[in-house]
């Protein structure tokens, strides 16, 4: 219930940016083949979820720099506005194939895998 009484939501950029990379390794780490039929620019994902992580912990720093700045209503705004928006980025608002209730692009159960943390779970 922190999330209604905290000034500063409870969350963290830098989780996010850590699974994307995650997310990332392991798309990389996959056949060849595999990879090349899905017609990615694998660099272009490298580069930016490079930077998504160096973005993720500048804001994180800033954050902590902040913390105590709870009452200055415009930085606890600041940071909260970043943080929505940030989440709002990984919101599919039709849901994922074949499981429309769920819409988190990152944070989704696998379809194919129902007792287990899922990759990617768009992935089927």
């Amino acid at each position: 219930f922190s999330l209604a009484t905290e000034p500063v939501l409870p969350m963290s950029a830098l989780n996010y940016a850590r699974k994307v990379n995650e997310l990332v390794v392991d798309l990389l780490s996959r056949n060849y083949d595999e990879i090349r039929n899905l017609t990615l620019d694998v660099v272009g994902i490298t580069v930016n979820s490079a930077k998504l992580l160096e973005a993720a912990e500048k804001f994180e720093m800033f954050v902590g720099q902040n913390s105590h700045e709870t009452t200055n209503v415009i930085i606890t705004r600041q940071i909260n506005d970043i943080m929505m928006m940030m989440e709002r980025q990984f919101i599919y608002e039709f849901g994922l194939p074949d499981r429309p209730s769920f819409r988190h692009l990152l944070f989704a159960p696998s379809s194919t895998k129902y007792l287990c943390r899922i990759s990617i779970p768009r992935d089927n």
